[in-house]
């Protein structure tokens, strides 16, 4: 793949985790368990988007 078609697949994929992970927030109910489910949700976003772009970057590199 090009260069510009990798960054935009990288785009659409980090945008389509931050809509399912602020979907998945909202169906906690307030109170403590939305604060760890916060955490959580913000967590795994974070190592998925690393492994994203180390993949990427990967493929890139040869």
């Amino acid at each position: 793949m090009c260069g510009m078609e990798t960054l935009g697949l990288l785009v659409i994929r980090l945008s389509v985790m931050a809509v399912t992970a602020g979907a998945a927030e909202l169906l906690v109910p307030d109170g403590s368990l939305r604060g760890c489910v916060s955490a959580a949700v913000g967590l795994s976003f974070v190592a998925a988007a690393v492994t994203e772009i180390i993949r990427i970057f990967g493929m890139l590199g040869g």
